[in-house]
């Protein structure tokens, strides 16, 4: 590889497609990933784009600052542009490149408003507010609450919000969704539907028995159901059954053979690939936290615009908006 060649920085499958169509206007070489089941995903890209080199960025914290210190100043000292694409989580990356410095662009993909923004002091003290303290940077760091997924506490998350001046910032958001067509339903009136499975803020078990519920209401010869569970392996539904055709959770959705009438799923930023045909269950499946589903909401019209997205507020206006698409 060229010491010439740009590199990006992934934590996440989302800017996959992003990536997929400007890997050669923006001369990126090589990818970071952040963790070894994020390779697999990305090994997708990989096939469309074989020069491509993906490396894996250590899961051991002094192993994985040594890793991007190393690279981010290879970048500065060979004059290469850094791309990168997270709003949070990636608190090691995030002090490298400040400290570092190298020439970059920062394309955020999608925003925070599916989390609580908190002020500094409502945080406990813990090793990242104490390394942000240390570092000065207390003014470039904003702490968000996510709330816990199947039921679990939740978590603070650290956005870097102001990055120095060799960091340019992406003027517009990058449109999650594809070039993808609304598909006709097919004369045979039969209905293709994804479901986009994987943990939400409601319990595993209930969202599991919502798509027992869901395929009960269909025979075989009114719908084809396939599954498609989150890339990483601990955001994972694991709901599995034989009515339902599954497919390889690692694949970016953005890779998945696109023949679905409709797309199912609670606020995965997935649905933004199906615009007309994206369909979220967020409403009906109780609200034991209903800030947390407002916030889902909102995160969801902010990448589907009004007539994008269909939010039914029953599961009988979900069933009867699904057979009349069906039988019209």
């Amino acid at each position: 590889m060229h010491h010439k060649d740009n590199v990006a920085y992934v934590a996440s499958t989302l800017p996959v497609s992003v990536l997929d169509q400007r890997l050669n206007e923006w001369k990126i070489a090589r990818i970071l990933v952040a963790s070894r089941q994020l390779e697999i995903s990305y090994r997708y890209l990989k096939e469309k784009h074989p020069q491509i080199e993906i490396l894996v960025v250590p899961r051991h914290p002094f192993l994985q600052l040594l890793t991007l210190f190393l690279h981010l100043l290879s970048s500065r000292i060979n004059s290469c542009k850094v791309y990168f694409f997270h709003e949070c989580c990636c608190f090691l990356f995030d002090i490298s490149i400040g400290l570092i410095r190298p020439k970059g662009v920062f394309h955020p993909i999608v925003t925070l408003n599916s989390f609580q923004r908190i002020e500094l002091r409502e945080t406990p003290q813990g090793l990242k507010k104490i390394i942000i303290s240390l570092l000065g940077l207390s003014k470039q760091f904003t702490p968000y609450l996510r709330d816990g997924e199947n039921g679990g506490a939740a978590e603070i998350l650290w956005a870097r919000t102001g990055y120095p001046h060799c960091i340019t910032k992406s003027v517009s958001l990058p449109r999650l969704q594809t070039d993808r067509k609304i598909c006709a339903l097919s004369s045979r009136k039969k209905l293709d539907v994804l479901i986009l499975l994987g943990s939400d803020i409601v319990s595993s078990r209930l969202l599991r028995a919502f798509y027992q519920r869901l395929l009960n209401s269909f025979c075989e010869t009114d719908a084809c159901f396939y599954g498609k569970d989150h890339p990483n392996p601990g955001s994972r539904l694991n709901f599995m059954d034989k009515r339902v055709k599954m497919i390889d959770p690692y694949c970016p959705i953005e890779f998945v053979e696109d023949n679905f009438d409709f797309v199912i799923g609670v606020a995965s930023t997935a649905l933004a690939h199906f615009p007309g045909r994206a369909i979220t269950v967020l409403s009906l499946l109780g609200n034991e936290n209903p800030q947390a589903v407002v916030r889902r909401l909102e995160h969801l019209r902010d990448i589907l615009s009004q007539g994008e997205l269909f939010v039914p507020l029953t599961f009988e206006e979900l069933i009867d908006y699904l057979n009349f698409q069906r039988e019209r």
